[in-house]
């Protein structure tokens, strides 16, 4: 019934043409599904048509009203603080507890690149979805609307408004390709770092986007520029790739 309410919600929203290509396989074969590009509020919807799915979302959703409990209590949602390490390290505990458990949970849904963007490139992927050493279910997110409501980036529109202009436009046409169950080999099973450089490889070639080394510590000094009534420009330094050589945190900058 879940599935169908969905569907219902997503019509009313003018989602009308939705096309699924491809089908996932039985989470005990995946039990973590890894989505791509995320930029919109709208794709853990899109991606509960087939099976209302758990996820990892921001800490902030849980205040969120109605939908805040639904997370919690339904969906049995993983919260996370992105830029609070203790957070960040109980999250991933938690999806390696599941991972691993006997249990029967929900298929677990990850946006792996950590946050929304534009569509125009895919930043770099947060580990916590490769972490657990196991086979992974990509799945790649095509919006084809020539007039972009559904953004939601720090520079786009707000939520409110997108939502709205979303709503007034006729049809929001969308795809979901899931592509072949992605099985790490031993070296990636060894370093979570080239299991999801493969994973992200490989989903950029799919979709036919390029990649880009920002991350969400990137969208996190935006904010901190915009506070200093600096160019937002300046934050965009690339935080993975400048910091990693040197061991620096998001906090130490």
């Amino acid at each position: 019934i879940g599935t169908i309410l969905t569907r219902v919600f997503l019509f009313g929203l003018g989602f009308h043409r939705i096309r699924i290509i491809g089908r996932p396989v039985p989470p005990r074969l995946a039990p973590i599904t890894v989505a791509i590009p995320h930029s919109s509020l709208f794709d853990m919807f899109l991606l509960s048509l087939i099976e209302p799915p758990s996820f990892v979302t921001r800490a902030n959703n849980r205040n969120v009203p109605i939908l805040g409990r639904l997370y919690e209590h339904g969906l049995k949602c993983i919260f996370v603080s992105r830029l609070d390490s203790d957070s960040r390290r109980r999250c991933n505990e938690e999806i390696m507890r599941r991972v691993s458990s006997d249990e029967e949970w929900p298929p677990l849904l990850i946006f792996p690149e950590g946050t929304t963007t534009n569509r125009k490139a895919i930043i770099q992927f947060k580990h916590g979805a490769f972490s657990p050493k196991v086979p992974i279910q990509p799945v790649l997110i095509k919006h084809y609307n020539r007039l972009n409501t559904l953004i939601w980036t720090e520079n786009g529109l707000g939520a409110l408004i997108g939502l709205f202009l979303t709503i007034c436009q006729f049809n929001n046409s969308v795809e979901l390709e899931y592509l072949p169950l992605y099985t790490p080999s031993e070296q990636e099973k060894e370093s979570p770092t080239i299991y999801a450089e493969n994973v992200r490889d490989m989903m950029s070639i799919a979709i036919g986007i390029p990649k880009s080394n920002h991350t969400f510590e990137d969208v996190a000094l935006i904010r901190e520029c915009k506070r200093l009534e600096l160019p937002h420009e300046t934050g965009l330094v690339e935080f993975g790739q400048t910091a990693r050589p040197y061991s620096i945190t998001y906090r130490q900058v």
